[in-house]
């Protein structure tokens, strides 16, 4: 299950939607901020399989993730709450240590400090 854990901001292309739209769009919904694509550093690709589905206990789940990083300055924000009802932020050291990280997410991390 992957309900109640922390997971870093993301979302979905949609079919027929290019990539810098989609991103535009997700920083829109997750960080109330439509940042621009090309200032944004490519991290890599990644791959999240769950053996259960959102909405479906009985069917498997296979992300596919381009996993990007940024600079963002959190004072000012103003975070959506429509789809999240918290956020926390963490430094690196302390998000690898927290519990209740998602593992996946905790390798993109783990890839950031390994190519500094």
């Amino acid at each position: 299950m992957i309900k109640y854990y922390w997971f870093v901001p993301g979302g979905r292309v949609y079919k027929n939607e290019n990539l810098s739209d989609a991103y535009a769009r997700i920083c829109q919904n997750e960080l109330g901020i439509r940042l621009d694509y090309e200032k944004r550093e490519f991290q890599g690709v990644y791959e999240h399989f769950y053996n259960n589905a959102m909405y479906d206990d009985n069917a498997s789940t296979h992300y596919v993730v381009l996993a990007h990083r940024l600079a963002l300055n959190k004072e000012g924000l103003i975070l959506p709450t429509d789809q999240h009802h918290d956020y926390h932020w963490f430094n690196i050291e302390d998000l690898l240590k927290e519990t209740k990280v998602n593992g996946f997410t905790k390798d993109y991390f783990i890839d950031f400090l390994d190519k500094d």
